[in-house]
């Protein structure tokens, strides 16, 4: 897997060029680090602990679920 902090790199450096066509972005939800990055960026803003269209919220996230989401 590549290491997520240089993939986020990467699609920050493509996103100045509006002219770049982003091609197969699924594969990043294979990599079970983005979603540990992505909770920690998001766990401890305003308006997390509402729930989603699945009823549960951040709050609840947990490895088990990690796992079930891919």
């Amino acid at each position: 897997m590549r290491n997520s902090e240089r993939v986020l790199n990467s699609l920050t450096e493509h996103n100045k060029d509006l002219s770049y066509k982003y091609t197969r972005l699924y594969r990043i939800l294979f990599n079970e680090e983005m979603f540990y990055v992505a909770y920690q960026r998001i766990y401890a803003k305003p308006g997390n602990m509402t729930a989603g269209s699945d009823n549960q919220t951040i709050d609840n996230m947990s490895l088990n679920r990690i796992t079930k989401l891919q």
